[in-house]
């Protein structure tokens, strides 16, 4: 009976792939096998920015991935979000490994301004799922939601150079209260220049950590 009603639902309703709209024949899929076999996992960045010890995300920002996040992001699409979560346990290996001994896990804040613009916070979104699966597969690491914080609004950094994005973002960040560990995994959406990177690593730095290691879901090919 119950695969009856799920056929049927699938019939009046079919399922689209979150990616690219495309039907897909399977409802309990995400995406579309086209998408998935080209979504490319990202390398290590070379040579990070200082004060960054080192920089890395889960896939590179193009095809598939882009259009997951712009959907997310911009067009408030949850099924994006789903699909884009449910490709982080393929990496999880790889994950397990760059994520540092004894770090504690801080997700670049929002501006409150910009937290109420949108209604939600992608990076919080991220992060969140993120340390529920790393715990999920033995690996505790804890999670601080409201040490770092934004304390002015800033523009837009899409459309910057990498020297307005340094300045964009200079003293935009404090952080409330003492460190849990010296050991700081910084989490952030999309990693583009590193300047949204460096300029929360600074602060943190600022107030006693004494690494900071930025892991974000995407990494865009030119950096």
């Amino acid at each position: 009976m119950f695969e009856t009603l799920e056929a049927l639902k699938h019939l009046l309703w079919p399922t689209r792939c979150a990616a690219c709209d495309v039907l897909l024949d399977d409802p309990s899929k995400l995406i579309c096998d086209r998408c998935h076999l080209a979504i490319s996992p990202a390398a290590p960045v070379p040579a990070p920015p200082a004060p960054l010890t080192s920089a890395w995300a889960l896939f590179y920002y193009e095809g598939a991935v882009s259009n997951l996040i712009a959907r997310w992001k911009y067009h408030e699409d949850f099924a994006a979000q789903k699909a884009l979560f449910s490709l982080i346990p393929e990496r999880i290996e790889a994950l397990k490994a760059f994520v540092p001994a004894n770090a504690c896990m801080i997700p670049v804040p929002p501006h409150p301004h910009r937290l109420r613009e949108r209604g939600y916070d992608p990076v919080w979104s991220f992060a969140s799922r993120l340390h529920r699966i790393l715990v999920q597969h033995a690996l505790e690491i804890p999670f601080v939601e409201d040490r770092l914080v934004r304390t002015r609004h800033t523009a837009h950094q899409a459309k910057l150079s990498r020297e307005e994005r340094l300045q964009n973002l200079d003293g935009a960040f404090a952080v409330q209260g003492t460190l849990e560990s010296p050991c700081i995994l910084l989490i952030d959406d999309v990693y583009t220049t590193g300047s949204t990177s460096v300029a929360c690593a600074q602060t943190l730095m600022a107030s006693g950590a004494q690494r900071v290691d930025v892991l974000t879901l995407a990494q865009t090919v030119e950096s």
